[in-house]
């Protein structure tokens, strides 16, 4: 039980006890302890009995329920929230994008990627990392942390009618020259031409930095924003200096909480042209390393639904963990309680 559950129960069962007691007795007249104490001295020369008769008022009885009942309504409150919590659901009333129990055994990762990611939001104020935290649990366990999250377009086209990562992205990059969206990814499915790589409208995938260690490409995750949760595979490799970033189907699968990835779409609701804009702050990605599929098991047909059962496996394996915490770290986050 967290330290702060065990206050909050002390707490109440004392003011409980008081109210018990209270009730139990023959409550006292109010104007008599007011006219007895209206002179200092009577005060101070009171007897204790006196003092007891005047604590088992009516008023002194009302105040006692009042912060009896408060206090032991809120833990009961905060009991049902973890309760629920437990079973990955989102209570209405607490709409956060970051709640829960801290970790009790992740510890800081790759503080050189992190010192990378803050240096760069020091010179970039238009679209900065906003990476608040990077851990990693121990045993192999899975890298978290929590960041923007750009919208990337690269790959071909997801089908007749739809546009590839050029076309989506046109923008030109002003140090390469090139245009911001490419029709290739780093990942790329054995069923289709190399080099082709993942769709960004139809595929799910998260962005890692170059050169980021723990992780390869094909490894799942689960992405979290606002109480939604969704999945998606390690598929594009960006600028090691940068992170948090996912395929449009990443944006598109987190709405409403995430905005409409595309500016503009066609007459067949397909996109024509991505939003020049990231989600600017505290969307929690949780990477597995190691998680990744043998290279004939995925299809264009089917990776979506293979990588959301795989990572929910291993997502619900390690959920119970963190709320099992016992003392909160300072140097971490809140964990999300999300759903689909």
């Amino acid at each position: 039980m967290p330290a702060a559950t065990k206050w909050n129960l002390f707490f109440s069962a004392t003011l409980a006890m008081l109210w018990l007691h209270l009730g139990l007795n023959t409550p006292a007249s109010a104007d008599d302890c007011a006219a007895r104490f209206l002179d200092l001295g009577n005060l101070l020369l009171a007897p204790n009995t006196v003092l007891e008769d005047c604590m088992r008022t009516s008023y002194v009885q009302a105040i006692a329920t009042a912060l009896a009942g408060t206090a032991a309504g809120a833990w009961l409150a905060r009991q049902i929230a973890q309760a629920w919590a437990q079973l990955g659901v989102s209570t209405a009333s607490d709409p956060a994008p970051l709640d829960g129990v801290p970790p009790e055994r992740a510890v800081p990762f790759a503080p050189d990627a992190k010192k990378r990611f803050n240096d760069f939001d020091k010179d970039n104020k238009s679209d900065p990392n906003k990476c608040k935290y990077l851990v990693k649990f121990p045993d192999d366990g899975p890298i978290c942390w929590s960041s923007k999250m750009a919208i990337c377009a690269d790959g071909p086209a997801a089908g007749p009618g739809r546009l590839s990562g050029k076309q989506l992205d046109p923008k030109i990059n002003k140090k390469t020259g090139k245009p911001v969206g490419q029709d290739e990814t780093a990942y790329s499915l054995p069923n289709v031409a190399k080099g082709k790589g993942l769709p960004a409208e139809t595929v799910r995938y998260v962005v890692m930095p170059g050169g980021f260690p723990g992780a390869e490409k094909g490894d799942v995750a689960v992405v979290i924003y606002k109480g939604q949760r969704t999945t998606a595979i390690f598929g594009e490799v960006g600028p090691p200096n940068q992170i948090g970033e996912a395929s449009c189907a990443v944006h598109e699968a987190l709405r409403p909480s995430c905005p409409d990835p595309f500016q503009k779409r066609d007459k067949n609701n397909y996109g024509a042209l991505v939003r020049d804009s990231s989600v600017p702050e505290d969307v929690v990605f949780v990477v597995f390393p190691h998680s990744k599929f043998d290279s004939k098991e995925l299809t264009d047909a089917n990776i979506n639904d293979k990588v959301r059962e795989r990572a929910l496996e291993l997502y619900d394996k390690l959920r119970p963990r963190w709320h099992r915490a016992q003392t909160p770290d300072p140097r971490h986050a809140p964990w999300p309680r999300a759903k689909d």
